[in-house]
């Protein structure tokens, strides 16, 4: 684990924490879109049985 640094200027901290969230929202947007596509499967695969 690299130690914890204090930034020297505020605005990279922002910057590091708005580039994290941008990141979890990419994550999110790429876990629903999996999920829409396993239930899309599953819906068509209950209409062939």
């Amino acid at each position: 684990m690299p130690p914890r640094w204090a930034p020297a200027v505020p605005a990279t901290e922002d910057d590091r924490v708005e580039r994290m969230a941008n990141s979890m929202n990419v994550m999110a947007d790429a876990i629903t879109a999996q999920t829409n596509a396993k239930t899309q499967r599953d819906l068509e695969k209950r209409e062939r049985e």
